[in-house]
């Protein structure tokens, strides 16, 4: 794995999420899979990130805050506000 990068994982079915060449994926863990590792930038709250991805730089973003709203990769940063969750120490 990259150093300083995680696997985002999805906490109902355990798999991790994935950049592709035309969409986000969430897929079954691959070691040295680049596409699969994210760097986390921290913003000026304690609560906000940014998920940067090992393979080319882009930044996962949502375009829509709705359940099964897209996702995507993008040049474009977006900060993510993290909430406690309940299994395994999760975050939301």
């Amino acid at each position: 794995m990259t150093d300083g990068a995680i696997y985002i994982v999805t906490i109902s079915g355990g798999t991790v999420v994935e950049r592709t060449s035309n969409a986000i994926l969430d897929k079954y863990a691959e070691a040295g899979n680049k596409s699969q590792h994210w760097t986390v930038e921290y913003g000026d709250e304690d609560d906000q990130v940014a998920f940067q991805n090992a393979s080319d730089g882009t930044f996962l973003r949502a375009t829509s805050g709705a359940a099964y709203g897209k996702v995507e990769s993008s040049t474009q940063k977006q900060w993510w506000t993290l909430q406690k969750g309940g299994p395994n120490g999760s975050v939301w």
